[in-house]
């Protein structure tokens, strides 16, 4: 091998070398935030983690969250979710009203309450991920009681299409 070939491999293996860490840095860190949403993670065992963004709204006044939304991938191949937490007291006799820019609904199920709130999720299918890229504002609707008017609060979508490109949601 002559000097330069020795230095069109060296060239080479130093352009590889570079572009790992370029598309590396490209990849979100947990914390970093996506327009109104944040990256995390969380370990679920010793050898697997889930991902997904979230944004938490607060009641101005009080500053105390008022509700937690969450989109994760499935880790069985199924639709993604998204994952709605709301205060504890909320009527859970109807299922949690969503809606994409006025437009598209998302179809809310009730799945636990804890001291943390009460869970309800959404599957998240490719019309659904497609609006939600589109969109501007997320409205979730939900009642303190039986025959109690609908809350509903509005959520941004500023930066889902960065979020759902983080957690590979296409």
């Amino acid at each position: 091998m002559t000097l330069v070939s020795y230095s069109r491999a060296f060239l080479l293996l130093a352009a590889m070398t570079v572009a790992v860490p370029a598309h590396a840095q490209d990849a979100p860190k947990v914390g970093d935030r996506l327009g109104d949403w944040v990256f995390n993670c969380r370990a679920l065992s010793a050898t697997q983690t889930i991902c997904g963004v979230s944004q938490g709204l607060s009641d101005t006044k009080t500053k105390n969250q008022i509700m937690q939304l969450t989109v994760q991938k499935s880790a069985t191949g199924a639709n993604p979710s998204l994952f709605v937490v709301l205060p504890q007291g909320v009527y859970l006799g109807e299922n949690v009203q969503g809606k994409i820019n006025d437009k598209t609904s998302l179809k809310f199920i009730w799945q636990k309450c804890s001291k943390n709130g009460c869970q309800a999720s959404a599957a998240l299918d490719k019309d659904t991920v497609s609006a939600m890229k589109k969109g501007q504002k997320l409205e979730i609707g939900f009642k303190v009681t039986a025959d109690g008017k609908v809350i509903k609060i509005n959520a941004s979508l500023k930066g889902i299409a960065k979020g759902f490109a983080a957690l590979d949601i296409k």
